[in-house]
């Protein structure tokens, strides 16, 4: 299953709204933005159902609604249909599963049914190991002729310079036994932008 596809056409006319998107290690207003934050919240529940995450990749710059090496990001370039990046997910169980999907109140939710086959003393966990967190400290200026001397306002955070991996633990009647590394995720850093 090909979640941009799911997502259908990124526009107004597909139905979404304008808002802060990333474009490489760059912020900038886009229609559709925010869509990564579905799309990151599907993975987390595909990760617990244990689906098979057929294509996965990271931001290039950090997000705060998850934690890191636990985001999902899908980007259609020219067409959704055929995404440079995407989320792609497999159901390896031998019964079909359904995923629901809700938002309301500030909240998107993902529940996945089917048939379990777990067994109810087996526990998964998925651990996000930060080895690297650096914050850059130098700032990037843009000068506005139009404002007074003394003005400068903050018109983009920092970003820091992140590697994180991800790993799923197994647990059996409360004891570790199985630990498999997922993967590990670089982010990019980007200096705080000041207007004066």
């Amino acid at each position: 299953i090909s979640v941009s596809l799911l997502m259908g056409e990124r526009s107004e006319e597909g139905g979404y709204g304008t808002g802060q998107g990333y474009f490489g290690t760059n912020v900038e207003e886009t229609v559709g933005a925010g869509i990564c934050q579905t799309a990151s919240t599907l993975y987390n529940a595909a990760l617990y159902a244990e689906l098979d995450i057929v294509e996965r990749y990271h931001h290039t710059l950090i997000v705060h609604y998850v934690d890191y090496a636990m985001d999902s990001t899908i980007y259609a370039g020219s067409d959704y249909r055929n995404p440079q990046k995407d989320l792609k997910l497999k159901n390896p169980y031998d019964d079909p599963i359904y995923i629901a999907a809700s938002a309301g109140g500030g909240y998107c939710t993902f529940r996945i049914y089917g048939n379990e086959t777990r067994p109810e003393n087996r526990e998964v966990k998925y651990v996000s190991k930060t080895l690297s967190e650096t914050y850059p400290t130098g700032i990037t200026y843009t000068d506005d002729p139009t404002k007074p001397e003394s003005y400068a306002t903050t018109t983009q955070g920092a970003y820091p310079v992140v590697k994180a991996t991800l790993t799923k633990e197994v647990y059996v009647d409360g004891k570790l036994t199985e630990s498999t590394l997922l993967h590990t995720d670089s982010y990019s850093e980007k200096k705080k932008k000041v207007t004066r």
